[in-house]
């Protein structure tokens, strides 16, 4: 019994449902003078769409209910999600770059107009959807408002344009019709003045029915206007929209985006950032969110406040889920933080390697580093961003843009420290192709004259280092020279030499000449046998020593010898003389051959000074005139002048000087211009130069 008065209970409620659902559908009505003209095929022309029986036929109940349900469910729900499927595809294809200001959408309009399949199959829909259905249905306007849309998308904004004002037009608050000009007087009345639809929705219009759609439609007719750059037109459009009071508070949001998209364009980044900031409930997911985030930091950051980015960074960081966004966001941060003196790089780059360590951020590890490179670099610390660089660049399975990034700031670095060997070696280990077109510019300018700087650098360490082991003591050299010997043989995989064989209990003579897979036993497999893969894991170490899992071992192993080398030590003069070795590879490397090229009289210690000298003379020249590097010519001139008195020719004073006015160290000049007062006091060249000073010095 209670079972039955239950169902019967329920079966109450249901009817209720429905006699209120079915009264509701009186309301589900588009404008009523709305209507469609063709120009049909002549094999078609009597016959006629439902569209155009729409004001023959009578709008009843039943005809409500079933036009509404199919143009929704057969039409306007597939063309949505075909819309939905365009972007996620424009998204997908997005590629972030959080160095650089980030664009105000995460897709691009090539990107979707590149869909045309999908974008034609959305206009088909939504044209379907209208001339087939009758157009007093609650989704006629969708359909239009989604035809919009896809025009937009397609990057046809003409045709946009066209469509949301026939919305504005069409489903205006008006019997006959909107026609009246925006801004207008004849939209005041009753002393209140509007331009958009009064939303006036009781509850069973909110549940059956969507909102009007002429309001989202200015909206779009905004953002239209932007993409044409009709920035007048669309501001003025804004202004109208932000007055109006009867703008509905559901769209509060879509118009401070279309404001923060507005003021991005026209790069008035403080307005953008506060109009985002209000929009960012409109985000989809929080990936986008924290997206958004991070971009009102930027533009905050752009505008000159610091504070307010700070906040925004950190929120970033906290929310996002994507670890690239979350490095850059720290080390914005970071940057922000030093900037006011706060304290905290250090232990900003402390997380950050902490952080690289992390399996979670494996993937990203490169990223990371170089964050933290760059993090020690502003901070001043040029040695532990060259250490931190150098493991960034042996990261396996790198970004090739990001591992070109890395290169690129080793390579600034040591161009700065006038570690000019070490630069050449980084530029010459990046793609220039992956970076922006400035720093393709640099690099392209730096990168001959610093090769031929290197090589000169190598000749003067290879003279310096033989002069240094020529002033040895005996004994001294000799151990020197023996390891050395030992070194080269086994980089060439040969065999040591009788002399520099070690005495030992072993016998020496007996060579075991077997194949390592020769094996008399068939059962016992090569990799199931620890000892001769111990063997073949032996031969292969003393023949190529370590090799590192990495692409461009060979280069890699450069780049790491020329950080290596800026530490003065002995090994830098048998690194030197390895350099040197015979060119031959078939040369035997022995004792004498290694002491041919020692200098030993006179004579020849006399040629190697030359050969220096003219080395500095020419990275002093490449400095100045290839480079443009005024300081470091300066030092190389300094250098080269201390070291060779001799080499006080007038020429080499007059680049000299020039070098110290240009680099602005006018002390230095001063000094440089007594040398040639002293040496030529006589020439015209200097007079000149020198009277060409003094007048410079009078018009200053």
């Amino acid at each position: 019994m209670n079972f039955r008065l239950q169902l019967r209970w329920h079966s109450g409620i249901f009817t209720l449902v429905i006699i209120f659902f079915l009264a509701s559908l009186t309301t589900l009505k588009a404008q009523p003078n709305t209507s469609i003209s063709l120009d049909k095929p002549k094999k078609f022309e009597d016959r006629q769409l439902t569209s155009e029986k729409t004001a023959e036929k009578k709008n009843t109940l039943m005809r409500r209910f079933t036009q509404s349900g199919f143009t929704h469910y057969n039409y306007y729900f597939n063309a949505e999600q075909k819309l939905q499927d365009i972007l996620i595809a424009a998204k997908g294809q997005f590629k972030e770059d959080y160095t650089q200001l980030l664009p105000f959408y995460n897709y691009t309009l090539d990107a979707t107009a590149n869909e045309q399949s999908m974008l034609d199959s959305l206009l088909y829909k939504c044209t379907a959807g209208i001339l087939l259905h009758d157009l007093r249905n609650a989704w006629i306007d969708d359909l239009y408002l989604l035809l919009g849309k896809g025009y937009y998308y397609r990057k046809d904004f003409d045709s946009a344009a066209f469509t949301f004002q026939y919305i504005n037009y069409a489903y205006a608050p008006k019997d006959d019709g909107y026609d009246i000009p925006l801004g207008s007087n004849a939209s005041n009345t009753n002393g209140i003045f509007t331009i958009v639809t009064k939303e006036q929705r009781n509850l069973w219009k909110k549940i059956w029915t969507n909102p009007p759609v002429r309001n989202e439609a200015l909206l779009w007719q905004v953002r239209t206007m932007i993409e044409q750059s009709k920035i007048a037109e669309a501001s003025g459009l804004i202004e109208l929209l932000q007055a109006d009071p009867f703008f509905p508070n559901r769209l509060h949001p879509e118009l401070h985006e279309v404001q923060a998209y507005l003021f991005y364009t026209q790069k008035i980044y403080d307005s953008a950032a506060f109009h985002l900031q209000e929009s960012l409930s409109l985000a989809g997911n929080q990936p986008e969110k924290s997206r958004w985030q991070y971009l009102i930091a930027q533009l905050w950051q752009a505008a000159g406040k610091p504070a307010q980015a700070a906040v925004y960074y950190e929120k970033a960081a906290d929310k996002t889920n994507n670890p690239v966004m979350e490095v850059y966001a720290r080390l914005n941060l970071a940057e922000i933080q030093t900037k006011a003196g706060s304290g905290k790089t250090a232990t900003h780059i402390q997380s950050l390697l902490q952080m690289s360590k992390r399996e979670k951020y494996q993937a990203y590890q490169d990223i990371i580093l170089y964050a933290a490179a760059k993090l020690a670099y502003q901070q001043g610390d040029y040695a532990m961003s060259e250490q931190i660089l150098s493991k960034a660049t042996k990261v396996i399975d790198a970004d090739p843009e990001q591992r070109a990034k890395n290169f690129l700031l080793l390579g600034n670095i040591a161009y700065e420290q006038e570690k000019f060997s070490l630069a050449s070696a980084a530029y010459d280990s990046l793609n220039a192709s992956l970076l922006p077109t400035v720093d393709q510019q640099l690099v392209t300018l730096r990168k001959p004259a610093l090769a031929n700087i290197s090589k000169l650098q190598n000749t003067i360490l290879l003279q310096d280092s033989l002069l240094k082991i020529a002033a040895m003591p005996v004994d001294t050299r000799n151990a020197l020279l023996k390891k050395l010997v030992r070194q080269l043989r086994k980089e060439q995989g040969l065999k040591e030499s009788a002399d520099d064989l070690p005495s030992d209990n072993f016998n020496n003579n007996q060579t075991d000449n077997s194949n390592l897979f020769s094996n008399n036993n068939a059962a016992d497999f090569y990799f199931a046998n620890n000892g001769v893969k111990s063997r073949g894991f032996t031969e292969f170490k003393a023949k190529w020593g370590d090799r590192p899992d990495v692409d461009n071992w060979r280069r890699m192993a450069a780049v790491e010898r020329t950080i290596q080398s800026f530490q003065p030590n002995m090994q830098q003069n048998s690194d030197a003389l390895a350099d040197n070795k015979p060119g031959s590879d078939n040369a035997d490397i022995t004792m004498e051959t290694l002491i041919e090229q020692i200098p030993q009289t006179a004579q020849q210690k006399a040629i190697a000074d030359s050969i220096i000298a003219d080395a500095l003379l020419s990275t002093a020249n490449t400095l100045l005139r290839d480079l443009d590097n005024y300081t470091a010519a300066v030092n190389s001139y300094q250098q080269l002048l201390l070291r060779y008195p001799n080499r006080r020719s007038l020429e080499i004073l007059k680049d000299f000087y020039l070098s110290c006015q240009y680099a602005g160290l006018n002390k230095r000049a001063d000094s440089v211009q007594g040398l040639m007062r002293i040496y030529y006091p006589n020439d015209a060249t200097v007079q000149q130069l020198l009277s060409g000073t003094k007048q410079q010095s009078k018009d200053a």
